[in-house]
């Protein structure tokens, strides 16, 4: 079982608990200002029984292995291989020229760029630092 199963049982687990238990702690005020308790004997008994049920449960999810995806026994790493491919997608080719054209305009318009940049630079500390 993986960390994040546990962390995600022990949330619900929580949960669980928190919604069968009864507020214990809480008392109540007769009108004759007498302070009486819940009903304890009860609260301790749905305490232990909602332990057990978390126990049960627990144990249960324990003993279950975890789903694994079904494993092709395709030893032909070639055949995989093909499989694959066949599943792509592959763009028409008027698609593929396009977007090659547009790469390689990209690159060409940044080339000229950079290359203005550097002649701009280039003449701009020859003045600077006459010779």
């Amino acid at each position: 079982m993986s960390i994040a199963g546990l962390g995600r049982q022990t949330v619900k687990q929580r949960k669980d608990h928190r919604s069968c238990r009864q507020p214990a702690a809480k008392q109540r005020v007769r009108a004759g200002g007498e302070q009486t308790s819940g009903s304890s004997q009860t609260d301790t008994n749905s305490q232990q029984q909602s332990s057990q049920e978390l126990t049960n449960v627990t144990n249960t999810q324990r003993s279950q292995p975890p789903a694994l995806p079904p494993q092709k026994n395709d030893d032909n790493l070639l055949a995989g291989v093909l499989e694959e491919v066949n599943l792509i997608e592959w763009p028409k080719f008027t698609q593929a020229l396009r977007d090659t054209f547009v790469v390689i305009g990209i690159v060409g318009a940044l080339s000229v760029l950079l290359f203005i940049t550097n002649s701009s630079f280039t003449e701009l500390s020859r003045f600077v630092y006459k010779s």
